[in-house]
């Protein structure tokens, strides 16, 4: 439409340069003011006239114009007539500054275009660097709108949205091994995240982060922080509708705790460890369970939330009993770890200690009444037994018939042992002690 308008207005002016540049004989006082035009072809008195067109910018339509104009008076003067014309180009001066006060000028014309040398700003030439580098494409059906940019080394990036997602994908430039691709697809329901991601800053995740294996340049775990870790796997037990115990190991704080859930006859609606109550994103009813034991339709695991939904995640009640706990104590000035085994009694007793000092290494056992038996190995070069059996009582009522009876600590029937006699240096001596299981201990009297 511009261009329509500035052909107007051009030929417009174009006229009035026309009218001007034509060269007319005036009339001169003889002849008066009726002189007779000539026919066709026919000059007054012989006269020829040259005529100037000033077109002022070369355009399809100003240029058919001028041929017409040529064409009309050579028609109509025929070889009377000489035409000629100029062409003036029209110059636009367009300046803008840059932050460097560098000037950005364009002659938007086809001669300055195709010129040897054209004239481009800073501004053009960046465009021409980033078309030269990357191509994008946009296209759009009634089913989906892809935007796509390719670049000239082989790297492609595409985002294709459709009423049910988006999806976006890069693809790394070619390489050995062939392209890398990262592709995330975002869906109403569940999310799938598939291909290679690499992410050099931070991931919050607010939700559920679910993964077959965790890799890390250290390592197939490493340098994972925390504040809580369980391997339980109630959710899929009750989905497995499985009753036998469920046993796992929980971490938390300064604890590594092997558990014992022994499950009950009820059932409740599953908490996470904050205490909110679990739900099912999506209907589990109908669904099949994958190798990993969870729910999932038309292929996509159904992952859990906290919102509420209709669907709460259930699972069967268990008393759980802690088998072994690791742990770090302090005595005021070190600490020092200690490894419970048991779940004890119901007063915390009956278990074994195994426990590192800073100068000593102690195993014990509490009992049901709180004595502790068991040994210590000193920094000294000691080893001390505690919770020995100690002798209360001896009875040598039958000695000289060869036998003595001991009362031991917590033993209600007295230990019987045998005595054997001898003559030793006129003296009739004990020469040996017979233990109840048959064992014999000799008693020597002499030197040698």
């Amino acid at each position: 439409m511009k261009k329509k308008i500035l052909a107007i207005i051009l030929a417009a002016a174009m006229l009035l340069t026309l009218a001007a540049c034509a060269s007319t004989a005036a009339p001169s006082e003889n002849q008066g003011t009726s002189a007779e035009t000539p026919a066709s072809g026919e000059t007054a008195e012989g006269k020829t006239y040259v005529v100037g067109i000033c077109q002022l910018a070369q355009h399809v339509a100003l240029d058919a114009a001028t041929q017409g104009f040529k064409d009309a008076l050579v028609e109509e003067l025929g070889d009377a007539v000489t035409v000629d014309g100029l062409y003036v180009p029209l110059i636009a001066l367009d300046m803008t500054f840059d932050p460097l006060l560098a000037p950005d000028i364009s002659a938007p014309d086809a001669d300055e275009l195709d010129d040897e040398y054209p004239y481009k700003s800073p501004t053009q030439r960046q465009i021409e660097r980033n078309m030269a580098k990357t191509r994008s494409l946009i296209t759009k059906t009634s089913e989906e709108i892809n935007l796509k940019v390719e670049g000239i080394d082989g790297r492609v990036s595409d985002i294709t949205q459709t009423v049910d997602g988006i999806s976006l994908s890069v693809t790394s430039a070619s390489n050995p091994d062939g392209q890398t691709t990262a592709t995330i697809t975002l869906k109403v329901g569940p999310n799938n995240y598939t291909g290679y991601i690499k992410l050099d800053g931070n991931v919050d995740v607010s939700g559920q982060l679910s993964a077959d294996a965790l890799y890390s340049a250290f390592g197939e775990i490493a340098d994972l922080s925390v504040n809580r870790l369980s391997t339980s796997r109630r959710v899929v037990k009750y989905l497995a509708k499985d009753t036998t115990d469920d046993n796992f190991i929980r971490v938390e704080g300064q604890s590594l705790e092997f558990v014992a859930g022994i499950a009950k006859s009820t059932t409740e609606q599953a908490k996470n460890p904050n205490g909110e109550l679990i739900y099912w994103e999506a209907d589990p009813a109908g669904a099949s369970i994958g190798s990993d034991g969870y729910p999932y339709a038309n292929g996509e695991r159904i992952f859990t939330t906290t919102k509420q939904t209709s669907w709460p995640v259930m699972v069967y009640q268990y008393e759980e009993q802690v088998k072994r706990a690791i742990s770090f104590q302090s005595d005021g000035q070190y600490y020092y770890p200690v490894d419970v085994f048991g779940a004890g009694d119901n007063n915390g007793k009956q278990r074994g200690y195994l426990v590192k000092r800073q100068n000593s290494l102690e195993l014990t056992y509490e009992t049901s009444t709180g004595k502790h038996l068991g040994l210590a190995a000193l920094d000294e070069g000691y080893l001390d037994l505690f919770g020995l059996r100690k002798t209360v009582g001896l009875n040598f009522a039958s000695w000289e018939q060869g036998s003595f009876f001991e009362t031991v600590e917590g033993i209600s029937e007295p230990l019987e042992y045998g005595v054997e006699f001898a003559t030793v240096g006129g003296k009739k001596v004990p020469v040996k002690i017979i233990y109840s299981d048959g064992a014999e201990m000799a008693i020597q009297w002499t030197g040698g």
